[in-house]
């Protein structure tokens, strides 16, 4: 049963984690992105896709989609509610003694997104995944061990804490509704 427990908190978190990728695509997707396009903005507009190298890439793929995003974690994290979007919409939060605070907030996200800027890193270099194939590199299994890891994490401990709970000190639990004092 405690199994059974484990795995329904992981898929909550599971589906929190994948609507604010939804939210997060439209906005920095086909919004921030879009937009540079429409703008003549983007730095590979009029460029060959074979002529982008992996640090070009990498630079924008940085500064244009994980600074975003990051900004939105620690954002969220930081709110009273010490949730994401995602989050509230499966009713779980982030559980602290008091505030979580925006550095404690700024460390969750950074080590949250290390799994997601490694699958970065291995999609550019040693060049562009488009240009060379490199389902075979170390740093594409390196990321994918990341990634489970991070996954499997919350089912191989009692207190279903990912890697960046047990950094931070924090927990995801159920979302707590705040009960009423009647006089």
């Amino acid at each position: 049963m405690i199994l059974f427990g484990r795995l329904r908190m992981l898929l909550l978190r599971t589906i929190a984690y994948l609507v604010d990728s939804f939210i997060l695509f439209i906005l920095v997707i086909a919004g921030f992105q879009c937009f540079l396009l429409i703008l003549g903005l983007h730095p590979f507009i009029g460029r060959h896709l074979y002529s982008i190298t992996g640090n070009e890439l990498h630079l924008w793929l940085f500064f244009s989609v994980t600074i975003p995003v990051y900004m939105y974690y620690v954002t969220m994290f930081n709110t009273r509610a010490q949730a994401t979007l995602g989050m509230r919409a499966v009713r779980l939060q982030i559980q602290t003694p008091g505030r979580m605070g925006l550095g404690k907030a700024m460390l969750r996200a950074s080590v949250m997104l290390i799994p997601w800027e490694a699958t970065h890193v291995a999609m550019c270099y040693p060049k562009p995944i488009w240009i060379d194939n490199q389902l075979q590199s170390p740093l594409f299994y390196t990321a994918l061990g990341l990634t489970a890891l991070y996954w499997l994490l919350p089912l191989l401990n009692l207190n279903e804490k990912s890697a960046h709970d047990w950094i931070t000190g924090t927990n995801v639990i159920q979302w707590q509704v705040p009960t009423s004092k009647k006089p």
